[in-house]
Order: structure tokens, then sequence, then C-alpha cells
């Protein structure tokens, strides 16, 4: 009859060894074949040579989209307030929160605006900084 400490003893060395072949399975680089691991019960699939070969790990980031425009107009202020963004050309402090370190205009990922809107305060940045209101390569103070 095993004691128990054998049991668990016994269970122990088996975890160690499954925690060695899944380390094995994660380091097979991309393209190469998975090594079957012991005492696993395998499924049809399991001898597909998709689900065996490592797939390479993408690094792009998600694209990132712009509001469609009924949800950019629940957020646009200028569409709220029925304002033209072309008369702030003269307000510099509005015109900074749509301005990046840098000087660029956020895109509407960012600024949340619509599309009229974002044309139009891009261009009112651009008038801004042709007339010396704002700094054009850093953000207005």
């Amino acid at each position: 009859m095993r004691t128990l400490a054998v049991v668990l003893k016994d269970q122990a060395e088996k975890q160690e060894q499954d925690d060695e072949i899944i380390q094995v399975e994660e380091e097979t680089p991309p393209g190469k074949i998975k090594p079957f691991r012991l005492n696993v019960t395998l499924k049809p699939r399991d001898f597909t040579q998709s689900y065996r070969t490592a797939k390479a790990i993408s690094f792009s980031k998600p694209r990132t989209v712009a509001p469609i425009a009924a949800k950019a107009r629940r957020g646009d202020i200028f569409h709220q307030l029925d304002l033209n963004p072309l008369s702030f050309t003269t307000h510099p402090a509005i015109l900074a929160s749509f301005v990046s370190e840098m000087g660029l205009v956020y895109p509407r990922t960012i600024t949340q605006l619509t599309p009229k809107n974002q044309r139009a305060i891009s261009r009112a940045i651009r008038r801004a900084k042709m007339m010396g209101i704002i700094p054009s390569l850093s953000r207005p103070v």
C-alpha cells in the first residue's frame, strides 16, 4: 500500500516532466513542428500540419480606426455647439489641445472630431502657424 507522501512525490515528478515538455513546446521556433507530449491523449486535430506547426508571432499593432460619423458627432464639441473651427484661428489656447508637442495636428482617432471639423481645425492650425500665433515646431503654451 502506497503512502500519501509517495503519491505526492510521484505527482510532483510527473508535474515536473509535464512542465519540461511544455517549456520545450513553447520554445518551438516558428515554422518547426511541435513534438508530441508524453502521456497525453491525442485528438484527430493533433495530427494536422496546421496544428503541429508553430505560428509566427505578429508584432504589428492593431490599426486604430477613427470613429464613425454618428459617434463623432456626439463627441465633437464644434458640432454640438454649431461652431466653425476656422473662427478659432486666433485662439492659441483652444488650438493647443489639437496639437502635439512636436507641433503636429493630432489625428481624428485622438481628437474624435467629425471629418469636416477635423479638416477645418487642421486648416485653422496651419493658418495660425503662418500668422505666427502659435509656434510651428512645438506646442503653444
